[in-house]
Order: structure tokens, then C-alpha cells, then sequence
């Protein structure tokens, strides 16, 4: 209810009950009693007041002088809120002072959840509260009813917006706690009635419609025989009717695809979409355009959504493809104003010509704008043609889509707008058309279109493209990092100078401060990674990390080292040694705190202090280490990869010896920024012992923070290491975390969502604790409120408890979880990227749910075997990659990755794609499903030419399906481009190894791929892999005794490979078998 309906309803009140009101509240003194806290239920309104209203002779007291009776009066009131709520209303807005005084302090008492069974301790805490904060203390307490109450007094009013918006922030932090109160105190009804007050928005929706479907209460909205006959009035809230029309039509689509009515949702999209075009027409006078009546993709973004989760991609196509057409059409009409026309008469004066032709400009200006966005909006009803014509497979529609894209793109009379040129590019190369998408990213970004080109494994055009041909890396490479010194140079000189001129001339250069050559050199150093070329990245990481090369931002005051964005460069590679060697130069005293933070994003923990911790350590067990070596040390324990835990094992033992005996402490005591680390537990020292291997370690830490009240330690304890000793006694700690969570506040911290989560997880290992020792009973309880908590309104929460019902075993509840969460996220105008991520999140959910046991390591030989998969967990798989799929090709132009992730996301998608396409080939025994495995094989070329994860895992397969010579000329392809790749690149012995194991998973092209296995053995002739690699290819190409032999050097060099013990064995038969 709005306030002006408010208003209205309060003024017919006042009308009808003034002269009752008149002498409810007589004149008199009035004072409000602590006793009136006190009043039990059993205080009730005299017997006088009739069932009809207001009866005049049971006011009457309150008109008179008896005091006692005045207090009675009006405690009477209060308690009978049912039936006087609209006369305090009215008499709330009476003139006499009196009178609005005792009414304000009655709906004081309601707006408060202030009742007669309130308890007069919770009553005397509600009274001096406002109201919005006595709802949330009502929601802790569980006194649903009361909350309910509370915020129906707010409804109408003017702080009601503020309030919904806070208990809306509320219940997305908390709703699991009263979720799970509601269940346990029998009162689902009454939260239920909470959710129908207090819904403002599509999620809150969405949880109301769970709760209800669980519980069961069909007749959700109590409006009686109109409710069961219609089945609208039913789903939606009450709430709604005070909404934004848009919040309405989405909710409303949203809560008909949930049902599955699919068609009531498209009428809803369509009639909102409708609306939203006129309202923007009556805004902007388009009258007169040559394109009204047109839609542009902006204005139907429910209809786009709708058609889109429900992959009705042939009516996208056909739409999108039509309305582009329209729009170019309607660019074309618009043509310059040619010369000398609309001079006007013959008689005109010589003074005028000269204002007809700014009169002329001014027109084509105007043209000229108006055809750009025409442009524009034809690239973006194409691009929704591409994506959807691409999987409904209409290859007409496909071919005009790229066409049309390239050429809008390419119309050089037009200036196109950078978030329409990205939407251009992205949309062509998440389907293959990798050539006509570089060729738009390198007119604005040649560095983006680099790293897109070497992920697509086209590494000589990437430098190419960039001005570095590959033949001149020896030759030139001194020369490039020559060239970009002087120029970062020259731009700090600028950057720094008094000069007006050099200093708009360094902010036209860059933004940043970096010149670009320099941040070119941050692009060759990634493009050099990628192609094993590390001696010509590390000398341009190490020339650019000098001590007089600076950057500044024009118009900052602070400067940095070009060695400090190095730093970050490296971030982007495989070479976070380099980033702790560069990290304290020989000129340096001691590191910076810009070197340790950013090498703190390669540790355990991003505390940079932690490194100057370490050093200090380091320094304790040995004094005469260098701090040089020190910090190296330090980084290394830090970052805990396979190789640090290996090298520092012994010193990471003694490290919590020195914690426990507090030698550490004193050592780094005169540093007061350090004492944090030492003082409480902080959990930055168990996080470091778990991540080097060591739980015994790692536990006392642990426990320590537990005893502080750090809930996910005591979880951690209680689900690791069995805190309690039994199942009982793990139970009731689990019960503790719970406990403490349900409190708002322990020990003064408030408690958050992440808090919440903890609680929720504790309840998850409760149902398996109760499972696991046969008590059914218990655990289907549990379980009841593990789903009740999973409808909650926060869509982060939902993804959490849908993982927590898979880690029970509860498949089909987290499926069902999950596939709300992911129309609750899809179903906006805005593209984001949480619709992403859950995305990706449900996919990995789907793999998990749907993957067979393996009680032993698998091999590389075994893994290659097709999936059997029941038909349900097949729909699951592909249910779970179509909504990726969905969700990345929806938001292309509100989401903006890294330029590569737009190869990589589409490789992934097809790899599962044509993956499950194979496992249906197999079950369905269906030949026709042949071409779509081609074709997925064909795009997975053209987003990469030589895709080693398909060679190796998904190839194998299709040779068992009969797809023999597909995975022949397919591999066939690769080696040529390995060959090619090789000529430039040819220290590059991953891809040498990559291209030849894949050829031998599949025995294609031994010959081939032997050349190539001894070309990366040739280059890194200590590597165990590549070495095994060769002896596969040996073996298979009838040498079993020499791989075994080869076999058996790579098993000395790394004894802990289980896969070289077993390919040992294997070629041990084998060549027995050949004697």
C-alpha cells in the first residue's frame, strides 16, 4: 500500500469514528507507568465493548477524571489491536494533544512487536529501540508473529521503503537462523506470514514460494475462494502491489518459470518489455523516427532473458536477425546532405549562405550520429542472432549474423562506441571466427589481441601483431628493451615537469604512467612464458627492474618502480620465483612493502607482514644469513608449493616451535606493526602449517583459536580432527557453533553471514553424524531444517547450502537448489557475472554428482574409457553446461574478462559438449548425433589449433565410437601446426611433448610424434615427463625394451610418479610378450 492510499483509508476512518475517538480519548493528563511493560495476556478490554465497533458508554471512563480507569482505557486498546487499530489511527491524528499522545504511544507499542504474551524483559528492550530495529530483535527472538505485526504498522508509512530495505538486508544475512527456529518451534506458518509483509524483492519472493511449497501451504496469500481460482494471486506476494512495475514483471516471469509455466512468462515478458518501450518514447518524443516502432535490444530485456534460460534460440534468431536488418536499413535512409541543397529561396541574401551551411553541418552532424546508432544497434541485435543461430544451428542465419557484424564493424564513416566494438569482437570469437575477431581487437588493444592469439595457439602472429617478428627475438630483443627504457624515461621526465605542455602531452601517452613500449615488454614477457622462451622474458623482467626506472601519474603525487609492475606482470605466469628474486634487488637494503604485497598474492595468505616475519625467523636460525636470502627463504616458506614444502620441511617445524616458545616474538618485538601476528591466534599460522602438509602442527593453532571464539576453527576441529572423541561429543559441539552463530551477538562481534554459513555447514555434519550412527530419526529432522534454511532470499547462501546438501549425499535437493538459484540470478535487465560463477559452480556440482567411484589412481591408459551414465545424471550433465553456455553468452557486454578467458570459457563449454555427445552417441546408439560431434570438433579447432586437452581425453573416445578418421585428420591438423610453431619457436618443448602424447593416446602418427617427443627431450633432457612421454611413443611403435629402459632412469629421477611404476610394469609384459 502506497501513502496516498494510506492517507485516503486513514481520512475514511477518521470520518466514521470521530465521535467514538472523541470521547476515547477525553481530556486529562496522561502518563504512561513502567507497570504497563507488565501486562500479561490475561488482561483483557472490559465486557461492555461490543463485536459491532467502538461502543460509546466503554469510552466513556476514558473521557472521565478517574485516572486508573484512563490507563485501563488505553492498555485496553493496545491489547485489542484486531479491533480498535483504525480508530487509534484516527485518533492519532486528532488535534487535541492528549488524545494523539495516547494514540501514538499504542501504535509505538505495535510498531514495536510490543504485544500482550510479549516477555517483559524482551518488551522492555523492544520499547527503547525504533522499530525497525525491534522487527530484527523480534526475527532473533523467534516471535514471528510479533514481527509480522510490526512491520505491518510500518506498511504505508513514510520510513517504510528504509525499513523493508533493512529487514531485506537482514533476512539475506540471517534467514537460516530463523529458517531453522521456525521449524523447530512449530511456527512455519508465522514466518510464512512475516514474508508476506515484508517481500520487496525478487529473491525475497522466491524464498516466500519455497517456504510455502515445503511446508505446504497452498493458500499462501489467504484470499480465500479468489485464491484457489487463481493460481497468479496465489505465487505472488502481497507485498508486490507497492512496487516498481519493472520488479513486478520480473518477479512475476520469475516465479511462472520456477512453476514451469513457460508461455504465462513470455506473456508477462512481453507485456513488460511492451510498456518499457512506450514509457521511453513518451520520454524521448520519438515521433518522428525512422525506426519507431522498432525495438532495440535495451528495450526487451525480459523477452531476451526469458527466451534465452529457456533455449528457444530458433525465435531469438528470427527476431534478432530481423530487427538488425531494420536497423541498417533505416542507417542507410539516412544519407549526407549534399551540397547546395535546402539554399532556400533565390532572393536569399549573400549574409545568409553562410548560415545555411552551418544549418547544413549541423544536419549532417545529427546524421551522422544517428547512423552510429543505428550501427550499433544493429551489432547488437546481430550479435544475439550469432549466438542464437549458432545453437539452433541455422546456418543462414549464422553467415548474415558474422557478416553483418563484420561489416557494421567495420563502416569507417561511423565511430562506434568501445563497449559495442568489445560486444562486436567478443561475440565472433566465442565462435570461431578467431581471424575477423583479432582483427577488430588489434585496432584498440594490440596487446589483447596478442594474448588472445598465443591462447589460440597462434604465437607467431601474436608477436607479429605487436611489431616483434619471432626471427628477430635474438637479434632485436636487447634493442626492444632499449627502446622502452628511454621511452618510460622520457614519459617520467614529462610526467614530473612544471612544463603545462609536457604534462597534458604525458597524460595523453598514458593514464598510468607506464609508457606503452614499457607495457608492451609486460605482453612479451607473458607471450615468451607461453612458448618456453623463459631466457628472453627474464631478461626483460630483470632489465626493467632497475633502481632509477620510475612511473608517476600525471597530476599524483606518488611514484613507483617500473620493477613494482613487473612484479604484477608475473602475476600472469608460471614464474613466481622470478617474482621473490626480483622481489629484493642487490641495491636494496631491505624489500619493499609493495614488492612484499605483491608477492603475498603467490603465499598462503596476502599478510604481506607475514614475509618480514619469516625473514626475521630465518634470521633467528641462522644469523648469518643474508637478507637477501633471508626474504627468498621467507617467500618460498610462504608460497608452501610442492617443491617449498619439500626444500623447508625441517624449518617449518621449527617455526612452531618458536611460536610456542615465544623466541620468535622476542626476536621481532621492536617492530610494533608484527605484534598482531602474535597477539590471540591469529589463524594466518594454522592456514601456513595446513597448506605445508602439517595438521599436527597446525592443531594447536587451531585450538587456541577456538577457545577465542573463532567458530571456523572450533568447525574445523570438530570435522578434522574429531574434537570431541565421539560421535555424541561431536554432535553437541557442532550444536555449539550453532549456538553461538544464532546468537546476533558473542562476546560484543556481531555475527555475519559468513558466521552463518559455519553454523549451517555445523548442522550439515550433524545430519551425517546422525546418519552415519543409524539414527533416522534425528537425521530427517536435521534434514527438514537443512532445506527449510536452503530457501533463503540470499542467492550466495543458496549455492553454499546446495553444496552442503551435496556433501550429505543429498543430490536431488541440491539440484533442485541450484536450478532456482540459477533462475533467481538469470531473471534481471542487468548482466552480471553471478550468473556466471554459480554457472561454473552447478557444473562442477553436476560432474561431482554424476562421477562413478574409483577406488584406485587412475592411469592416463584407463581414463580414456566413455562415461556410463544413467539418464537422469546425462540430463544433469547437459542441463549444467547448457546453463553455462547461457550464462557466458549473456553477458558479453555487462561482464568484461581477461581478452583470453574468451577462448578458454568456449573451449571448455564444447569440450563437455562433445563429450556428452559421445556418451549419447553410445547409449542411443543414434548416427545422426555424428554431425554434432564433428562440428564441436571443428570448433574446438578454431578456438584452438592445437587443443592438447581434447587430443588427450576426448580423441581416444571418438576413435571407440567409430570416428576414426575425424580423429585422424584432426590430430593430422595439429602436428602441422605443431611443426610450423616449432620452426619459430623451437626451445618450446611443452608444446613438443603436449602435440606428441596426444597423438599417442590416440596411436596416430607414431612416426610423427616420435620426432616430436625427441625434439622436447632433446631441449629438456631432465625432465621425467618428457622423457616418459618418449618412452610411450617407443613402446607403442614396437620398442617396449627401450622405453622400459627410459622408463626406469624417469622412475629414479621421481620415485613418487605411481604412473611410472605403473607404465613400468606395462612395458615389462610387453616386452616379455615380444621375446
Amino acid at each position: 500500500m502506497n501513502i496516498i492510499d494510506f492517507s485516503c483509508r486513514i481520512e475514511r476512518v477518521r470520518r466514521i469514528v470521530a465521535t467514538g475517538a472523541a470521547f476515547l480519548f477525553a481530556a486529562g493528563t496522561f502518563v504512561v507507568c513502567d507497570g504497563a511493560d507488565q501486562v500479561t495476556a490475561n488482561t483483557r478490554p472490559p465486557s461492555a465493548v461490543g463485536n459491532e465497533g467502538v461502543d460509546p458508554d466503554a469510552s466513556g471512563p476514558l473521557g472521565g477524571r478517574d485516572f486508573s480507569l484512563r490507563r485501563r482505557s488505553t492498555l485496553d486498546l493496545w491489547l485489542d489491536r484486531d479491533r480498535y487499530r483504525d480508530a487509534v489511527l484516527a485518533a492519532a491524528r486528532s488535534e487535541e494533544l492528549e488524545t494523539a499522545e495516547r494514540a501514538r504511544w499504542v501504535l509505538g507499542r505495535w510498531q514495536r512487536g510490543i504485544l500482550a504474551d510479549t516477555p517483559p524483559d524482551l518488551a522492555k528492550q523492544l520499547a527503547i529501540l525504533p522499530p525497525v530495529e525491534a522487527i530484527e530483535l523480534l526475527l532473533e527472538e523467534s516471535h514471528f508473529t510479533a514481527a509480522t505485526i510490526a512491520m505491518q504498522e510500518a506498511t504505508g508509512t513514510l520510513e517504510f521503503e528504509s525499513v523493508a530495505a533493512r529487514v531485506s538486508m537482514t533476512l539475506d544475512q540471517r534467514f537460516p537462523i530463523y529458517a531453522r527456529a521456525a521449524v523447530v518451534t512449530d511456527q512455519t506458518s508465522q514466518l510464512l506470514a512475516f514474508l508476506d509483509v515484508a517481500c520487496s524483492t525478487k529473491e525475497m519472493a522466491v524464498c516466500r514460494r519455497d517456504w510455502a511449497k515445503l511446508f505446504s501451504h497452498d493458500d499462501i496469500d489467504n484470499d480465500g475462494a479468489e485464491a484457489s481460482s487463481n493460481p497468479n494471486r496465489r505465487r505472488l506476494p502481497p507485498a508486490m502491489e507497492a512496487w516498481d512495475p519493472e520488479l513486478v514483471a520480473q518477479t512475476e516471469c520469475l516465479l511462472h518459470l520456477l512453476d514451469g509455466d513457460i508461455e504465462i512468462a513470455m506473456d508477462v515478458a512481453k507485456r513488460a518489455d511492451r510498456e518499457l518501450q512506450q514509457r521511453e518514447m513518451a520520454a524521448g518524443n520519438r515521433g518522428g523516427d525512422p525506426v519507431t516502432g522498432l525495438l532495440s535490444r535495451k528495450q526487451q530485456p525480459l523477452v531476451r532473458v526469458v527466451r534465452m534460460v529457456t533455449s528457444r534460440w530458433n525465435a531469438i534468431a528470427a527476431a534478432a536477425s530481423s530487427s538488425a536488418r531494420d536497423f541498417e536499413r533505416a542507417a542507410e535512409r539516412l544519407s549526407p546532405v549534399k551540397d547546395g541543397g535546402n539554399q532556400g529561396d533565390s532572393n536569399q541574401s549573400k549574409e545568409s549562405k553562410p548560415d545555411g551551411a552551418k544549418r547544413d553541418a549541423r544536419h549532417q552532424l545529427a546524421n551522422i550520429a544517428q547512423i552510429t546508432l543505428y550501427r550499433e544497434e544493429a551489432v547488437r541485435h546481430w550479435s544475439d542472432a550469432l549466438i542464437a543461430a549458432d545453437r539452433c544451428n541455422n546456418d543462414e542465419i549464422r553467415a548474415a549474423a558474422v557478416e553483418g557484424l563484420i561489416t557494421n564493424g567495420s563502416d569507417e564513416s561511423v565511430s562506434i562506441a568501445a563497449d559495442v566494438k568489445a560486444l562486436l569482437w567478443r561475440t565472433l570469437l566465442i565462435h570461431g571466427e578467431v581471424d575477423a575477431a583479432l582483427d577488430v581487437v588489434r585496432e584498440t588493444d594490440p596487446s589483447g589481441a596478442a594474448v588472445i592469439a598465443v591462447d589460440g595457439s597462434r604465437a607467431a602472429d601474436a608477436l607479429s601483431g605487436l611489431g616483434f617478428p619471432a626471427d628477430q627475438i635474438d637479434t632485436q630483443l636487447e634493442s626492444w628493451i632499449d627502446a622502452a627504457i628511454e621511452a618510460q624515461r622520457d614519459l617520467y621526465d614529462a610526467a614530473t615537469s612544471d612544463d603545462p605542455a609536457k604534462l597534458a602531452e604525458a597524460a595523453r601517452v598514458s593514464e598510468t604512467g607506464l609508457a606503452p613500449e614499457i607495457e608492451t615488454m609486460f605482453t612479451l614477457i607473458r607471450l615468451f612464458d607461453e612458448v618456453s622462451r623463459d631466457d628472453a622474458a627474464w631478461r626483460i623482467a630483470d632489465r626493467l627492474s632497475l633502481e632509477d626506472l620510475h612511473a608517476k601519474r600525471v597530476n599524483r603525487s606518488s611514484e613507483y618502480l617500473v620493477r613494482d609492475y613487473v612484479l604484477l606482470a608475473l602475476l600472469w605466469t608460471t614464474h613466481s620465483d622470478w617474482m621473490i628474486e626480483l622481489g629484493m634487488r642487490d641495491w636494496e637494503i631491505e624489500p619493499s612493502v609493495v614488492s612484499q604485497s605483491l608477492i603475498s598474492r603467490i603465499a598462503v595468505t596476502d599478510e604481506f607482514q607475514l614475509l618480514a616475519i619469516l625473514s626475521h625467523f630465518v634470521e633467528l636460525q641462522k644469523p648469518t644469513t643474508s637478507a637477501k636470502a633471508a626474504f627468498r627463504i621467507a617467500c618460498e616458506i610462504a608460497r608452501a608449493e610442492e617443491q617449498d614444502r619439500r626444500r623447508h620441511g625441517q624449518r617449518v617445524a621449527d617455526l612452531s616451535q618458536a611460536l610456542r616458545d615465544g623466541s620468535l616474538r622476542r626476536k621481532v618485538s621492536p617492530d610494533p606493526d608484527l605484534e598482531e601476528f602474535f597477539e590471540g591466534t591469529p589463524r594466518v599460522w594454522s592456514d601456513l602449517f595446513l597448506a605445508h602438509g602439517r595438521p599436527d602442527l597446525a592443531e594447536p593453532f587451531l585450538e587456541q583459536q577456538a577457545a577465542t571464539g573463532d567458530l571456523e576453527a572450533t568447525f574445523t576441529l570438530a570435522k578434522e580432527y574429531r574434537l570431541g572423541g565421539t560421535i555424541t561429543a561431536d554432535f553437541d559441539t557442532f550444536e555449539e557453533v550453532w549456538d553461538a552463530v544464532a546468537s546476533a551477538h558473542t562476546d560484543g562481534n556481531l555475527r555475519f553471514r559468513d558466521d552463518v554459513m559455519t553454523g549451517v555447514k555445523a548442522v550439515g555434519e550433524q545430519f551425517r553424524l546422525a546418519r552415519d550412527r543409524g539414527d533416522s530419526n534425528t537425521a530427517d529432522a536435521i534434514f527438514k531444517q537443512i532445506r527449510a534454511m536452503a530457501c533463503t532470499p540470499s542467492t550466495d547462501m543458496r549455492q553454499q547450502i546446495a553444496d552442503v546438501l551435496a556433501d550429505c549425499g543429498q543430490w536431488e535437493i541440491a539440484d533442485s537448489v541450484y536450478q532456482s538459484l540459477l533462475m533467481m540470478t538469470a531473471i534481471t535487465s542487468d548482466e552480471t557475472q553471478s550468473l556466471i560463477d554459480i554457472a561454473r559452480k552447478y557444473q562442477r556440482f553436476a560432474v561431482k554428482a554424476t562421477a562413478a567411484e574409483v577406488s584406485t589412481t587412475e592411469s592416463a591408459m584407463r581414463a580414456n574409457q566413455i562415461e556410463k551414465l544413467a539418464p537422469d545424471d546425462l540430463d544433469l550433465r547437459r542441463r549444467a553446461v547448457t546453463w553455462f553456455d547461457t550464462a557466458f553468452a549473456g553477458t558479453l557486454t555487462g561482464v568484461e574478462f581477461r581478452p583470453q578467458l574468451y577462448l578458454v570459457y568456449p573451449r571448455l563449454i564444447a569440450r563437455e559438449q562433445l563429450e556428452l555427445t559421445v556418451i549419447d552417441i553410445v547409449q542411443t546408439e543414434d548416427e545422426s548425433l555424428g554431425q554434432r560431434a564433428r562440428g564441436l570438433l571443428e570448433r574446438l579447432h578454431q578456438l584452438d589449433r592445437m587443443d592438447i586437452t581434447t587430443a588427450e581425453s576426448i580423441l581416444p573416445k571418438m576413435q571407440q565410437i567409430g570416428m576414426k578418421e575425424e580423429v585422424r585428420a584432426s590430430l593430422r591438423r595439429m602436428l602441422d601446426v605443431a611443426d610450423e610453431h616449432l620452426k619459430a619457436f623451437p626451445a618450446d618443448a611443452v608444446t613438443a611433448n603436449n602435440i606428441a602424447w596426444g597423438a599417442a593416446m590416440n596411436n596416430v602418427e607414431l612416426p610423427r610424434a616420435l620426432n616430436l617427443a625427441r625434439h622436447a627431450v632433446f631441449f629438456e633432457p631432465e625432465s621425467a615427463i618428457y622423457r616418459d612421454t618418449l618412452a610411450e611413443i617407443l613402446a607403442r611403435s614396437g620398442n617396449p625394451a627401450q622405453a622400459l629402459m627410459i622408463e626406469r632412469g624417469c622412475l629414479i629421477d621421481d620415485p613418487g610418479q605411481w604412473h611410472l611404476h605403473e607404465q613400468i610394469e606395462r612395458f615389462e609384459k610387453n616386452s616379455s610378450n615380444q621375446r
